[in-house]
């Protein structure tokens, strides 16, 4: 999944600000009940996944507590993020 959030953030950081850099992917609430992934930079805070290095998924403290016990990771297909229950 790891890989799979590098290629998303290189993607959408190439359509909003391809010269950002120490930019990562958000995970957080996109309407009530869901959660969306979008670019954004480190909060004070966050918890940080990396990826050869790089942060590609930054979760604020309040999201961090709803996915806890939780493993983010590729469907079959590898197209979509899904969040299982561990």
């Amino acid at each position: 999944a790891k890989e799979k959030l590098m290629e998303l953030k290189t993607q959408k950081l190439a359509e909003v600000a391809p010269e950002a850099a120490g930019v990562g992917l958000r995970l957080d609430q996109s309407s009530p009940g869901q959660l969306g992934i979008f670019p954004d930079a480190h909060r004070e805070g966050d918890e940080v996944v990396e990826y050869e290095g790089h942060p590609v998924l930054f979760v604020g403290e309040a999201i961090a507590q709803a996915v806890s016990g939780t493993t983010i990771d590729c469907d079959e297909g590898g197209q979509q993020l899904v969040i299982r229950k561990d």
